[in-house]
């Protein structure tokens, strides 16, 4: 697995299974992708997460999230109990955009 990644996405849906969640998110912004995949289906973008333990910080279908995370082997966004799920609010995109021009 690589380093951190952070994205911003609406949860479209959540199935548990075997103690893990495994979601679809709906893309609105990714600020460091790394090797995410992301599908694309016109101007839509959506990624698979897995939440994998109870430890960990959940999501919720419908919600709008900031996700920091890592990616595993399949591309898919790995959720641990150490990493960073924050519900998202508009007053916090400024803050957003000035990571997504870091380098890191």
């Amino acid at each position: 697995m690589d380093g951190q990644r952070q994205s911003q996405g609406t949860v479209i849906t959540t199935v548990s299974r075997g103690g893990s969640v495994y979601a679809t998110v709906s893309i609105i912004n990714v600020y460091k992708e790394g090797t995410l995949a992301i599908q694309q289906a016109g101007k839509s973008m959506s990624a698979k997460v897995i939440v994998v333990c109870k430890q960990c910080p959940m999501i919720r279908r419908g919600l709008n999230y900031i996700i920091m995370g890592q990616v595993d082997e399949e591309g898919r966004a790995k959720i641990l109990p150490s990493n960073f799920v924050m519900s998202f609010k508009t007053k916090n995109q400024k803050m957003l955009n000035s990571l997504k021009n870091k380098r890191c």
